[in-house]
């Protein structure tokens, strides 16, 4: 009678429930047709057919709050709805269990009594659950029934975060796999969030994979006169990005149900109005910021694809002025999604505390401090070496704000000592393909940096991995660095712990401004320089909001010196930055 993989035969339906109460002779004509269609309604916001609906309170309960939170319908009929499902499901047989799920067969029982601790019994429960409820063995579970499970918390949506949920339960099992003997269920995988929403290119017609990896590998050219082709070609990485953008722009319109067959060209596709299909698809998917951030680049690179969408060579004025005009659009578009300039409010909230140089200077000193605790301890362990690994990253990031990318990716060849045996003055030698900026760098590091490096790599690199490695923060073999999820994450504990900011790496890159204007008021060029930005426009996008609050500062000082009767004379740092804007100064305004 169920249609949910987790419960019992036996459990009704809606459709059940709705039938039995159509039957009742005890209960007014009237009473009927309400709560039948209030019950429907609850399947139509619910989004599930009734024949598909256990009747169940625990089933329906999480459903009721999803929608009460989505704000869909009014708190009033919301509440008249659940009365009437509430009366449906008084009328069916009586039910004292408090799960409508399946109870654990023998072997699933047997299974969960190994399980030594509380959390990973709840966190294999899902497994467990699924295989009672299916009639299967422990060992029965394998690839293919693991993407029916997640399919299925998918799509009843139970759970918090479904993807997280299966997630767990999947390193659960393949931790109690190592831990437990005799543990049947065999090895897992958990399939990534992205991989679920964005279609593998074998789904999608034979041209567009191709056509997609030829534009992103197109031609160059060697004439500065010809404008329809490029220069050089773009780094593996843009590429990848590019593809990875293109990939999830065609799902959204396979799931929005654009047939793709009737197209044949990107051209096809390198539209508004097909644009408009794709992205208001993915925007109904992801309200955050984030979404709005995917769909504002992918618009810019469909604008990019009209400009020349099938990679001839010199166009003709005609061809060209139409395909302008499509990508003035998609620009346009790209530009209305985007629309937030400069810093987002996450980042300015965190900001906000390390604008007090007193807090500045408790979080740059803590690489410093965790020098003093390692070189007071008399033994050497792991725990220590991951101090020293997390201590040498922080002081990087302190005098060398990379991203994480980068600074993840160092190895032994990118030190460079002035002298040997790692003597000397350090500098980082960092090519093209590790920078964003597509552009090689050597940068200077202190020999406060120089010396922590430098102990690390003698006493306490080696405790972290076996066998020999090159990269200085190694991951869970000598041949990977750590990724960069990983060791964000350890900084970020890190500075918590010691300072209780929320500072994650990326955001000391954004510290800088706050050394610089205080000290250098309207100095962007160096902020530009210590981030080796292309463009001196990121910089004044991002940080001129700064330049308004020390402004205001210093109008505050001036008010002062008005109110006490001091103002004689202008001060040096008033006037840099009462004139710091060249429009200000040749007086056009």
């Amino acid at each position: 009678m169920s249609a949910s993989v987790f419960a019992s035969a036996e459990q009704p339906t809606m459709r059940f429930a709705l039938d039995l109460l159509a039957e009742q002779k005890n209960i007014a004509p009237r009473k009927i047709r309400s709560w039948t269609q209030d019950a429907l309604r609850a399947c139509e916001l619910f989004e599930v057919a009734p024949h598909k609906l256990v009747a169940h309170a625990a089933n329906l309960r999480p459903r009721f709050r999803r929608v009460a939170l989505s704000g869909v319908v009014r708190a009033k009929r919301l509440s008249n709805i659940k009365h009437s499902v509430k009366c449906i499901l008084k009328i069916l047989p009586s039910n004292n269990q408090r799960s409508f799920k399946a109870a654990l067969n023998a072997a699933c029982a047997e299974l969960e009594a190994m399980i030594p601790d509380r959390y990973h019994r709840v966190t294999m429960r899902p497994i467990l659950q699924y295989c009672s409820a299916q009639g299967l063995l422990p060992s029965q579970f394998d690839a293919a029934h693991n993407l029916k499970l997640q399919a299925a918390l998918v799509a009843e949506r139970l759970n918090g975060d479904p993807i997280i949920t299966h997630q767990n339960a999947v390193r659960c099992s393949n931790h109690l796999k190592l831990t437990i003997p005799g543990w049947p269920i065999e090895f897992l995988t958990s399939v990534r969030r992205q991989e679920i929403i964005i279609r593998p290119w074998v789904h999608f017609p034979v041209w567009v994979e191709a056509a997609c990896r030829a534009f992103v590998e197109r031609s160059t050219t060697c004439d500065p006169f010809d404008l329809s082709r490029p220069m050089k070609k773009w780094r593996p990485r843009t590429c990848k990005t590019y593809l990875r953008l293109l990939r999830g722009f065609f799902s959204m319109l396979d799931r929005a149900d654009f047939d793709l067959r009737n197209a044949g060209k990107l051209r096809d596709v390198a539209t508004l109005e097909v644009a408009e299909i794709g992205l208001r698809w993915m925007l109904a998917q992801s309200k955050q910021k984030r979404g709005y951030v995917t769909a504002a680049m992918t618009a810019r690179l469909l604008s990019q694809i009209a400009r020349n969408p099938d990679m001839k060579g010199k166009l003709d004025e005609a061809e060209k002025a139409a395909n302008d005009a499509v990508a003035r659009n998609l620009s346009e578009l790209a530009g209305r999604l985007h629309s937030e300039r400069g810093l987002s409010g996450k980042t300015r909230d965190r900001l906000a505390p390390l604008k007090d140089e007193a807090n500045l200077s408790k979080l740059f000193l803590v690489p410093f401090g965790i020098e003093r605790e390692i070189a007071k301890s008399k033994k050497s362990d792991r725990r220590l070496a991951l101090l020293a690994q997390w201590a040498v990253a922080l002081m990087i990031l302190t005098f060398c704000p990379l991203r994480i990318s980068t600074l993840r990716a160092l190895e032994d060849r990118h030190f460079v000592w002035s002298l040997p045996n790692q003597r000397g003055e350090l500098s980082l030698k960092i090519e093209a393909e590790l920078l964003k900026n597509n552009e090689q760098q050597d940068i200077p590091l202190p020999k406060e940096c120089a010396r922590l490096i430098r102990l690390y790599l003698r006493d306490y690199r080696h405790l972290l991995v076996k066998g020999s490695t090159t990269f200085l923060f190694p991951g869970a073999t000598a041949s990977q660095a750590k990724l960069p999820g990983v060791l964000s994450t350890q900084l970020s504990r890190l500075i918590r712990k010691r300072t209780t900011f929320e500072v994650n790496p990326h955001l000391y890159r954004h510290i800088v401004h706050l050394v610089v204007l205080k000290r250098f008021p309207g100095a962007y060029v160096m902020i530009s320089r210590v981030l080796t930005h292309k463009s001196l426009q990121t910089a004044v996008t991002n940080y001129a909001y700064f330049d308004v609050e020390l402004s205001m500062k210093a109008f505050h000082q001036l008010v002062r010196e008005v109110q006490t009767g001091t103002s004689t004379q202008k001060s040096a740092s008033l006037s840099n930055i009462a004139y710091n804007d060249s429009e200000y100064k040749h007086g056009s305004r």
